[in-house]
């Protein structure tokens, strides 16, 4: 439905879901509501999809999005949107972009795509972070594009719209190799013996930047 009304995560307590993704939809005047594995009492996946304009999917594991988006499409309501916001879009196993650009969901109008907060849950505001968004060329979305754009402009968001070839190549880059140099990194000053905190109080600020 648009103009939506209701955003519904799937994977609503995870701590982007959280401190993130629902602040982020609030603000641009949403109500939210959502449904998560780890609270059986509340809503299912199901009956999120009846009620939801806007679906957002903040699943973990990654390997298990493309299997909770799978099994929803038969639930889709016609004329809403489906984002998802993890950090790879194409694993090499059970890849998401081949789901979501399931004709069925074209058949019902439904826009589909990706909103990547290219920040930690601890993130306070926004205002100059990295946002990566994109939709499929399979299904509709130029005006869900244009909304979408406007609540981060809202936020003062550093906008990347890409396609999700391109969104890997960044994030394998950008995140992938600094995040495996810090594990080698750690991994030498264990093997040295010398606690770092120790150790940074003679380091200089080369030093000091690494260990940050």
């Amino acid at each position: 439905m648009f103009p939506p009304k209701i955003v519904g995560i799937i994977g609503n307590l995870g701590k982007m879901a959280i401190n993130i993704v629902i602040p982020f939809f609030e603000r641009a005047g949403y109500k939210v509501i959502g449904s998560d594995i780890r609270n059986p009492p509340g809503l299912t996946n199901q009956q999120v999809m009846e009620m939801a304009d806007i679906v957002y999917f903040s699943v973990l594991p990654i390997a298990d999005v493309a299997r909770v988006v799978h099994v929803l499409i038969p639930h889709a309501r016609p004329d809403t949107v489906w984002l998802h916001g993890t950090s790879i879009q194409n694993p090499r196993n059970n890849q998401i972009v081949p789901v979501l650009a399931d004709a069925r969901l074209a058949a019902k109008n439904v826009s589909t795509g990706f909103l990547h907060f290219m920040v930690g849950p601890r993130t306070h505001s926004l205002r100059g972070q990295s946002v990566a968004y994109g939709f499929f060329p399979q299904t509709p979305s130029e005006r869900w594009k244009d909304l979408l754009e406007g609540h981060l402009k809202k936020e003062l968001a550093t906008l990347l719209e890409c396609t999700a070839e391109f969104h890997d190549a960044l994030t394998s880059t950008s995140q992938v190799i600094p995040m495996l140099i810090a594990v080698l990194y750690g991994q030498l000053w264990n093997q040295e013996g010398i606690p770092l905190s120790q150790a940074l109080r003679i380091a200089g600020p080369p030093c000091w930047l690494q260990s940050y």
